[in-house]
């Protein structure tokens, strides 16, 4: 199995230059599986907002719709699907995505940002 860059999931999902689009689609039908880190979806949710200025709602649909495509391989899921989530609820997206993601292995994250902290899986630490 092969990884892809954030850039590959960002043509993929906007096929705003078609030569790149076309390659990514030939990519995509030659590998039996691509690998998407959760830096890889941290960043493309980056991309989609600060540079393509998609609306989260558009971006969540877009994004849940990848974790259907059988080629994609996601280590978790429903952390995806729960940070999309939590994303569409007033969360910032990668706070969303490190606290469930250290909530598979941590009993709590640590933070000084109180927004993230209003999430369950951040303890604020404000000793």
């Amino acid at each position: 199995m092969n990884g892809i860059d954030t850039n590959i999931l960002v043509r993929y999902l906007t096929a705003d230059d078609q030569s790149q689009y076309q390659q990514v689609l030939k990519l995509l039908q030659s590998e039996s599986a691509a690998y998407i880190s959760p830096i890889v979806w941290i960043e493309t949710v980056w991309v989609l907002t600060h540079f393509y200025h998609i609306s989260i709602e558009r971006q969540s649909e877009e994004l849940a719709k990848l974790l259907e495509i059988e080629t994609f391989v996601v280590d978790n899921p429903a952390v995806v699907l729960k940070a999309l989530k939590a994303y569409r609820a007033g969360y910032d997206f990668a706070d969303a995505m490190i606290g469930l993601n250290n909530a598979l292995h941590c009993k709590t994250t640590w933070t000084f940002d109180k927004k993230a902290a209003r999430m369950s899986e951040f303890t604020r630490l404000d000793w």
